[in-house]
């Protein structure tokens, strides 16, 4: 170009105002930054500026005031955008990239963008070295780009060669290099230097070497720069476990021994560079976007976290485990967070429904929040269901699995709990977990990680007190038990008991030691599960519902909790008030048009609720009896349900998001 920011196409390459690269996701060559500091601290492990006394130093920054290698920006993560990473590597082919250094990849095995490969192809036939992050999932998975035979796919290790706990290995791994805790540039707004780990990390290590073998030898083609960086390795498979075996490559890069296998054969006046390591959090290597339905995404991701002396060795990450769903690929550090305080952080309100997640923690001093220099803990919530908690003790770092939908729960149906024998049949419990067996006394922590083992969650304390795990085994009937409901004062929980010896419900510490009963929730019907298809007939076109339940025949007349039961047994619930007077389940059968009938509106208190006839309304004594109509909980998987009761009543089910009706979700 020969103006950098007029707006104008001065060489005619297709991209305006590219003087140092291009946004290929924003379409700007004025706006390089991106979305984060992720490609910042890649950038300045290859070519931040050496022996100049400030920061850090690149593999290939330059020696004594001399510039080292030049980078071209390429863009693929955007700030509105996720795109363009084959065009990218194209871009930099076309103008004369000799290495592409590309800390991306999809964080699903076999999942990959033909359009990428064909980049990467044609990059190598322009002489392009392609390097890519392997990925941070422990797997030997084929993980896309750098599973491509092309390119050349770099593990991560610590300082010493041993792999990351998290790096992906394989024999389709070429080459490793330090990606834990890579001190590195940021932007200014993350604070110029952070530490990052991942093979994101490790990545521009190996970029930055080929760079300078290139610039030792510019005669050097792709096929030496390949031969003398894979020979020239240290072996590292003595000190790795067996898993490892060929699966870091030819081992962890040796830089001086790279550099005289690259060098000319008949010296130069120009002496060989002398290697400066670059100080070597996992930021994740990134996800490109391809077209996967996501479902709504609307799930909120908290961190409730107590730190300790030292918030600023803490760094995170999240991954979703399916590629491009959105709440995933995101990361951050403790550095803005108060010594020895208790936070509430929103780390997402994108979590897609049925997506399986990955979190990771990482501390850079190796000694976790507890118990060293403070008493810190955590706890992950999805829309304020606790997935995940933490006693702070976790070392280096440590990782959960979770799926955003009401938790990533099981349902009764999955986990073989009888939804019928207590309670509600919305809900069942369970005091022996087989495999699991009887908790014993355990703190409140320990208790939500104990139900989770079983993919089920803690009993409220409502449900306790509805006997929903009474008879359930471990002999708990008569003691107080953990709850999942909060009481007064930070991390109190309320303790239940279900006799006469221990009743009711008394707020207990989170750090005492109870025993454990665990509930999970039943799924419900839809309009199509049910065959309903009245939806649209009447009223909103969101609801169905219906009086004759086919088997269940008509309800004839039954009590409140009778009608419940009745909806209950179809997979459904009542109506509410509302829905009844919008006629949403008007001319169904069993002549209830004129009839007074159930509905789950509850009035006066005391065990009252609405009944209506028509577009008449008046409050009724649960004891009473009325008839009953039914209705799908939700139609998945964007639908909810509403509180389900019965008496002479309408059960009905809503469509839609599953967060915006009336705040409620029963099913999953």
């Amino acid at each position: 170009e020969t103006d950098c920011s007029d707006g104008v196409d001065n060489d005619d390459n297709g991209f305006v105002d590219d003087c140092n690269g291009y946004n290929h996701a924003d379409d700007s060559g004025s706006d390089l930054l991106g979305d984060g500091s992720h490609g910042t601290h890649c950038a300045g492990t290859i070519a931040a500026d050496n022996d100049n006394g400030v920061g850090v130093a690149g593999v290939a920054g330059g020696k004594q005031g001399n510039p080292g290698v030049s980078l071209m920006i390429s863009v693929g993560f955007g700030k509105t955008e996720i795109s363009g990473f084959a065009e990218a590597l194209v871009y930099g082919a076309d103008n004369g990239a000799h290495v592409s250094s590309n800390s991306w990849g999809y964080p699903l095995a076999g999942v990959y963008n033909q359009a990428e490969l064909d980049a990467i192809d044609y990059a190598n036939d322009a002489g392009t070295a392609v390097v890519f992050a392997a990925g941070n999932v422990n797997s030997n998975g084929e993980y896309y780009p750098g599973f491509y035979d092309t390119t050349i796919a770099v593990a991560a290790t610590d300082s010493t060669g041993k792999a990351a706990f998290f790096t992906n290995y394989g024999s389709w791994v070429d080459i490793s290099a330090p990606g834990i805790d890579v001190l590195s540039t940021v932007t200014v707004a993350d604070g110029e230097y952070d530490y990052y780990s991942g093979t994101s990390m490790a990545c521009p290590h190996i970029a930055g070497i080929l760079a300078l073998g290139k610039s030792l030898n510019p005669d050097a083609d792709l096929e030496l720069l390949r031969e003398c960086l894979f020979s020239s390795a240290n072996d590292v498979t003595s000190i790795n476990d067996d898993k490892y075996i060929d699966g870091l490559g030819t081992g962890v890069a040796n830089v001086p021994a790279f550099l005289d296998c690259v060098k000319p054969l008949v010296p130069t006046a120009t002496p060989a560079p002398t290697y400066t390591p670059a100080p070597s959090f996992f930021a994740p290597s990134l996800v490109p976007t391809e077209a996967i339905d996501c479902g709504i995404c609307d799930g909120k991701l908290t961190l409730e976290i107590t730190t300790d002396t030292y918030p600023g060795e803490i760094a995170w990450a999240l991954d979703s485990n399916t590629p491009v769903c959105s709440g995933g690929a995101l990361s951050g550090s403790g550095s803005a967070w108060g010594a020895g305080t208790t936070s509430t952080i929103t780390i997402t309100e994108s979590l897609c429904d049925d997506i399986s997640y990955t979190w990771n923690i990482y501390d850079s001093y190796g000694d976790g929040i507890c118990c060293l220099e403070g008493d810190g803990s955590y706890k992950l919530k999805v829309d304020g269901v606790v997935v995940h908690t933490s006693d702070g003790q976790y070392g280096s770092g440590e990782s959960a699995t979770f799926t955003s939908a009401s938790g990533g729960l099981a349902t009764c149906t999955s986990l073989g709990w009888n939804a019928d024998k207590f309670g509600s049949k919305l809900v069942c419990g369970e005091s022996d977990l087989s495999l699991g067996g009887c908790s014993g006394k355990i703190s409140w922590d320990d208790a939500v990680d104990f139900c989770a083992t079983a993919g089920a969650r803690l009993c409220t304390a409502d449900e306790l007190e509805n006997d929903e795990a009474k008879g359930t085994g471990c002999g708990l009937n008569d003691k107080l038990v953990w709850s999942s409901t909060e009481c007064s004062g930070s991390n109190k929980y309320y303790g239940v008991g279900g006799s006469s010896i221990k009743s009711g419900r008394k707020c207990f510490s989170g750090s005492k030691k109870k025993p454990v009963r665990c509930c999970a929730d039943e799924p419900l019907s839809t309009c199509a599960t049910l065959g309903w298809t009245n939806a649209a007939k009447h009223g909103s076109a969101s609801v169905c519902g219906e009086s004759d339940l086919g088997l269940g025949g008509c309800s004839g007349q039954k009590s409140w909790d009778g009608a419940v039961d009745f909806c209950a047994a179809a997979g459904a619930r009542l109506c509410t008030a509302d829905e009844l007077l919008n006629d949403e389940a008007k001319s169904t059968g069993c002549n209830l048009n004129n009839k007074w009938v159930w509905s789950s509106t509850e009035c006066g208190g005391n065990g009252h609720h609405e009944i209506t006839k028509g577009s008449d309304i008046k409050c009724h004594g649960n004891d009473k009896e009325k008839k009953v109509d039914a209705a799908p909980m939700f139609e998945p998987p964007e639908c909810i349900w509403m509180q389900l009761r019965a008496k002479q009543g309408i059960c009905v089910v809503t469509r839609g998001s599953r967060r915006d009706i009336h705040g409620v979700i029963l099913g999953i």
